[in-house]
């Protein structure tokens, strides 16, 4: 997965999503449930990332739903965080709204460190 993120920011999307996808079929093959909806997250942020919304959508919205499923906190609050900026670009503040507060509650409530949440976004120029 880690690699995956390497291949986004040197602009090798099609590298990092074939190695995301491949981190999907392996965790459906071994029943590995609780790390799928990281995955998913993960492929859904890249998605957010090259602007090609729906397909984001689809996949933060499961990463959201297996998380919560199976009691991956910080993932479904990262999912969360990130289907209420989705939702921000899409300019539909009240669905942004209702995530990024799911978001804070999540945080809150499992006491997880929201320091984790500032992160590296790539081909966005820091400079």
């Amino acid at each position: 997965m880690v690699l995956s993120y390497f291949y986004f920011n040197m602009g090798e999307v099609q590298k990092a999503k074939s190695l995301i996808e491949e981190a999907i079929a392996l965790d459906k093959k071994i029943k590995y449930a609780s790390h799928t909806p990281y995955a998913m997250w993960a492929l859904g942020c890249g998605y957010r990332w090259l602007g090609e919304w729906d397909k984001s959508f689809q996949y933060l919205t499961k990463a959201f739903e297996l998380a919560e499923e199976v009691g991956e906190y910080q993932t479904s609050g990262s999912a969360a965080l990130e289907l209420g900026e989705l939702y921000m670009g899409m300019e539909n503040y009240v669905e942004a709204e209702k995530y990024l507060k799911r978001s804070s509650e999540i945080y809150e409530k499992e006491e997880i460190n929201t320091a984790k949440l500032i992160r590296f976004q790539p081909f966005q120029d820091y400079t």
